[in-house]
């Protein structure tokens, strides 16, 4: 097969071009992931967590963070929502949406992080103790 010079130049700029974009793909592909974009919420809170480290345990359509609870004690209910709004989030357990729960656990604590429609709703640390804190107020390094 005889391609002229000229032909055979554009054809190595394609394919330089065409690596250069798949190695491009390669390396920006997962930054804007939905798990990267919850890592990156808490660190803001003074946690270092990994896309590996979350657990999403719930995960439902047109619903409530109270009926994904299903609390029947008034005063724990209470409990996790005045945690969740002394951390500055609006905590409300009765709209209807698409409900996610995210964990997190650091060393004997788990962050517990309600999505409502995917913004984040109810937001608390519990320690291994059952203690309910607000989040940023547990902060541990779990060695990354």
């Amino acid at each position: 097969m005889n391609l002229s010079k000229k032909t055979k130049t554009a054809l190595a700029i394609f394919a330089a071009s065409v690596l250069l974009l798949c190695i491009i793909w390669t390396f920006t592909r997962g930054r804007n992931t939905e798990r990267n974009r919850i890592c990156d919420f808490l660190t803001q809170y003074g946690y270092q967590a990994t896309e590996d480290d979350l657990l999403f345990a719930y995960d439902e359509r047109d619903t409530s963070i109270g009926k994904a609870l299903d609390i029947a004690d008034e005063a724990e209910l209470n409990r996790l929502i005045d945690a969740s709004k002394a951390g500055g989030f609006p905590s409300d357990t009765e709209k209807i949406g698409g409900v996610t729960l995210i964990l997190a656990h650091f060393g004997e604590d788990t962050v517990y992080m309600y999505m409502l429609d995917g913004e984040f709703e109810l937001c608390f640390v519990q320690t291994e103790s059952g203690e309910v804190k607000k989040l940023g107020s547990i902060i541990i390094d779990n060695g990354l």
